[in-house]
């Protein structure tokens, strides 16, 4: 039997905007027909998903939820063109990924908002306003790491001027063990000064037995 030491993240930010501007940005719009239109920043600004001119796959907050998204496998096999295998380094989360069969060490560049990340860490899909994966060579946007495609885990904005709080728990078995496996999330949305400062707070805690 093995055991996995708990790991407990929490992240806070906070957040000036003006008035109103953040929460517009947060809000997607939708189609006609009912469908979720999905706004990007893929080319470093606000647009349709359909209106970018490269070749992406993208994942709504909505869709991430539907489909219990917690992390880059979940994701990961649900992009067309996309391979990865763990590297065998000893790191639990370190992969190799192939996008449109282009492989090797530093070729797809990953990113939470525009922050780079290195391969060894697969950041917990939380509190994510949507995911882009961008499919050949985006080397003007993101530099030379992006020679095969880019991943982008874009976060939800705060809202400046609504307190919110959600909190998620989960219990499960393990074959090996007859210790079960706990994992919990929670997330708060408190306004600091109405319709100028917010903070926002999301945390996690896992735990494998």
């Amino acid at each position: 039997m093995s055991m996995r030491e708990p790991r407990i993240v929490l992240i806070a930010g906070v957040w000036l905007a003006a008035a109103g501007a953040a929460d517009a940005a947060a809000e997607p719009t939708s189609q006609a027909g009912g469908l979720e239109e999905v706004i990007v920043t893929a080319q470093k600004r606000s647009e349709s998903e359909q209106t970018v001119p490269m070749s992406m796959t993208t994942f709504s907050s909505a869709a991430l939820e539907q489909k219990s998204v917690t992390d880059f496998f979940d994701y990961a096999t649900r992009v067309p063109n996309l391979a990865f295998a763990p590297t065998g380094d000893g790191v639990g989360t370190a992969r190799t990924v192939s996008i449109r069969g282009i492989s090797g060490d530093n070729v797809t560049g990953f990113y939470i908002d525009d922050v780079p990340l290195p391969d060894s860490v697969d950041p917990r899909v939380l509190d994510i306003d949507h995911i882009e994966v961008l499919r050949g060579p985006q080397g003007t946007l993101y530099g030379a790491r992006s020679m095969g495609g880019t991943v982008r885990l874009i976060t939800k904005e705060p809202e400046l001027s609504k307190f919110s709080a959600t909190v998620h728990a989960g219990l499960a078995d393990t074959e090996s063990t007859s210790r079960p496996n706990y994992t919990g999330d929670a997330v708060a949305n408190i306004p600091l000064i109405r319709d100028e400062m917010a903070l926002r707070l999301t945390g996690f805690y896992d735990y494998e037995a």
